[in-house]
């Protein structure tokens, strides 16, 4: 089976793949092809292309025949073709293409190309759907500030120390950095003001004095 080149290079067309009329190269030294008359081979070409578009591998009913070059199929017209062994009766007053698995494409095999084609286009479609889920994590990872190293108080940050040992007895107890004054914390306090951790050691258990 063979299918247009260079639609096979795009799955993603997927039920848009065409199916075009093939004229294999030895018609042109085959002397029954090469005595047909100007208006039987139109008309039989016309019949491949229709055939191939409709997908009836060949059949040509009666009805069809209108759409033949130029105004439908006469009676010398299709017995010149019958007589050159293209085509043949039907008893429903249509006709049929001889030999079409030789030159033409089955409708069962396009059908499944096109299978083939819709199944690649949505595992492509899956792929990238997951691709960018992927990255969108990593960017809102990516965008998450590092941990600040824990102090020498082993305070990991967070939530404030809760119990005893958070108030020495006869002490004051602060246990943020934003607790103390902006005009009265050192550089390390608002250093760590900014992570909601507690202030530095000589002013962890009272209040600093204004520095200058």
């Amino acid at each position: 089976m063979i299918f247009h080149d260079r639609l096979a290079q795009f799955p993603q067309l997927g039920w848009l793949l065409m199916v075009d009329a093939r004229l294999p190269e030895h018609w042109l030294y085959e002397p029954r092809t090469d005595l047909l008359s100007d208006r039987a081979w139109r008309t039989f070409t016309g019949s491949l292309m229709w055939s191939n578009s409709q997908g009836t591998d060949g059949r040509l009913p009666a009805t069809s025949l209108r759409f033949l070059y130029p105004h439908g199929v006469d009676e010398a017209t299709a017995a010149e073709l019958i007589t050159a062994g293209k085509w043949e009766r039907l008893s429903d007053g249509g006709y049929r293409v001889l030999h079409w698995a030789k030159s033409q494409s089955l409708a069962a095999d396009v059908e499944r190309q096109r299978e083939r084609n819709r199944a690649n286009q949505q595992a492509k479609r899956d792929r990238e759907r997951q691709a960018r889920g992927a990255s969108s994590a990593s960017a809102s990872n990516a965008d998450l500030p590092d941990d600040v190293p824990d102090d020498d108080s082993g305070y990991a940050g967070g939530q404030a120390r809760q119990g005893k040992d958070s108030v020495r007895e006869g002490e004051l107890s602060v246990n943020s950095a934003l607790e103390i004054p902006t005009a009265t914390r050192c550089q390390e306090c608002q250093r760590l003001a900014a992570f909601n951790k507690p202030p530095c050691p000589e002013h962890r258990a009272t209040p600093p004095a204004v520095h200058p």
